[in-house]
């Protein structure tokens, strides 16, 4: 032990006296990965997880999540317009609640409808399916849908008072809004429109939604109670984003997609203002407060509020802009910074970051004028566009920021349409932690970054690695975390799945933070390179460099139990975790 001692201490010694007078180390910077020269294949070598099925046979899942308060509950949205219930690991029969259960009529067309029909719900990213006629509510003001690759039941989130108030959110798409014979010219409203509700768990069953009988049900209690909050229409059938989510601030964030069609005809993506046209709901992140009795609030924090733009108010809700399909994003639950899935159109997948809504909003993320890193070619000479990107000299507030990382559709890619994902903050899968995990809906694979000062660095493949009893995972709608933080992967063709070490996979405590020649990704070898990584982070000011050290309490916890960890701030708990585990106490 006393050899053992001695050999780091001099290896101390040694890096001591190397890394004062070194230049700062320089992080790979965050760039396109057009030429693919620094993609990781493998991921780590090796890998230290794979999956279990914590559910299957659930027929097109689309999301889920834990309410607050009920790690044993995890709800799961099914594009068929159900949300199913597994409780302590059984997925109950009856569903939390359903817009499905009336009979089907196969016929489309205008006219009419009748009193029975519905079906509900076909969501593909970025494909094609079939579509038929979805009814959502029963009567002379029926509300419809289409069943097609974009439209549907997207969303579902649960305030952080759930506890107590019992009421949830849900975001889906109607196709047309019958407003019944005579009572306007066209009662079609061919479309659609995008409505988030509030609806209300049954006070007498946690494990169902509270239901009723709107005028005109052919059954009783067959339709969830509603309370539509907001709806706004949409001006084509795709690009309907449709994550929501409650973020640290605790209010409810909206990501709505441009309203589809190719090139964002309509310019809706970077459309502010607010009577001039109705798009401006569309291509964007909305926020509100929906903590009152009934309705929602503008958050006197919201960056657009009292602003114009050409002249025209601008919409308060909005919060950023400039997206074209946020299918899937994610606040990071311990710093609150939101990673943004966008799905791209003909060259680039991006990723997109938003500091803590502490620390800034009113974000331009630049769709339509960019893809990815560069022009959009249609619109390279369009001023209007150019001019938003740029900030529009109307918009004080606006901020363009490009994306954080993006990739191409071909090459070691291959991929078309983005799924988001999360950062991983679970306990079981130590060298994973801090790490932003999202896939690729069409190519399978999944990839994951480490993203420090808000810049992505460390850039790792792990499609191969993460296989199971059935395989490797395909069709991935969404991740999702449980209760305690471990990593769940949603798949259209109805699995969920837990991502879980693999037996024997080394138990890497935080002094693990570097690879031999001290860039930042773990080898499983606490040797000389982490040293030098961790004395250079953390004496240095440049937040991409100094994230590095933070891996304790300021106590000295580490992160290896879960019990401590990183806590925001680099000091002597960091200096003194670093230096038990290097040294081996």
């Amino acid at each position: 032990m006393q050899s053992r001692f001695m050999s780091r201490l001099i290896a101390f010694v040694a890096c001591s006296a190397g890394v004062a007078g070194a230049q700062n180390m320089q992080l790979p910077p965050a760039t396109p990965l057009g030429a693919t020269s620094d993609f990781v294949a493998n991921g780590f070598n090796p890998d230290y997880a794979n999956y279990t099925t914590t559910a299957s046979g659930l027929g097109d899942a689309l999301f889920a999540i834990s309410p607050p308060g009920e790690p044993q509950r995890l709800m799961v949205v099914q594009r068929d317009g159900n949300v199913r219930v597994i409780e302590n690991g059984v997925l109950l029969s009856t569903p939390f609640f359903s817009i499905s259960t009336l009979n089907v009529n196969t016929q489309v067309g205008t006219g009419t409808p009748a009193a029975a029909d519905v079906a509900f719900h076909r969501l593909v990213p970025n494909s094609a399916s079939t579509s038929s006629l979805v009814r959502l509510s029963a009567g002379a003001n029926a509300q419809w849908a289409l069943r097609n690759s974009e439209q549907g039941l997207l969303g579902l989130a649960f305030p952080p008072d759930y506890a107590t108030s019992r009421r949830f959110y849900v975001y889906y798409t109607t196709w047309r809004d019958w407003f019944g014979a005579g009572s306007q010219a066209n009662p079609w409203q061919s479309n659609g429109s995008t409505v988030v509700a509030r609806m209300f768990t049954d006070p007498a069953n946690p494990n169902r939604a509270l239901h009723e009988t709107p005028a005109g049900a052919p059954t009783t209690g067959v339709l969830p109670r509603e309370e539509r909050i907001l709806t706004f229409a949409q001006p084509f059938q795709n690009h309907n984003g449709g994550y929501i989510t409650f973020g640290p601030d605790g209010l409810l964030y909206i990501f709505t997609g441009d309203g589809g069609s190719g090139n964002d005809p309509n310019n809706d993506g970077l459309e502010l203002r607010s009577n001039q046209n109705p798009g401006s709901w569309l291509g964007k992140i909305l926020r509100i407060d929906v903590s009152g009795a009934t309705g929602y609030t503008v958050p006197a924090s919201n960056p657009f509020i009292g602003q114009t733009q050409l002249g025209v108010s601008i919409r308060p809700e909005i919060y950023a802009y400039g997206l074209r399909n946020p299918w899937r994003s994610s606040f990071d639950r311990q710093t609150g910074d939101l990673i943004i899935g966008d799905v791209g159109q003909n060259a680039w997948e991006e990723v997109n970051f938003a500091p803590s809504p502490t620390r800034g909003a009113g974000w331009n993320f630049g769709w339509r004028a960019r893809e990815g890193f560069v022009r959009t070619p249609a619109f390279a000479n369009d001023a209007a566009a150019q001019g938003a990107l740029a900030g529009d000299p109307t918009v004080a507030a606006s901020t363009y920021r490009e994306p954080i990382f993006t990739y191409p559709r071909s090459g070691n890619f291959g991929g078309q349409s983005i799924t988001g994902g999360i950062v991983y903050r679970g306990c079981a899968i130590p060298a994973y932690r801090g790490r932003y995990f999202f896939a690729d809906f069409a190519s399978n694979n999944f990839w994951s970054v480490r993203i420090i000062g808000g810049r992505a660095t460390d850039l790792r493949r792990h499609t191969t690695q993460w296989t199971g009893p059935n395989g490797t995972i395909s069709q991935i709608a969404s991740f999702a975390e449980t209760a305690s933080g471990e990593m769940l992967v949603v798949s259209l063709n109805g699995f969920v799945r837990q991502i879980v070490p693999q037996a024997g996979a080394p138990a890497f405590i935080p002094v693990d933070i570097a690879n031999t020649d001290g860039i930042g990704n773990p080898d499983g070898a606490i040797d000389n390179g982490d040293f030098s990584l961790f004395f250079e982070a953390f004496f240095s000011t440049d937040p991409a460099v100094s994230a590095f050290a933070d891996i304790a309490n300021t106590d000295g916890e580490t992160a290896l139990s879960c019990s401590g960890g990183p806590d925001g701030v680099i000091d002597n708990g960091d200096f003194s975790a670093f230096f038990a585990g290097f040294f081996g106490n």
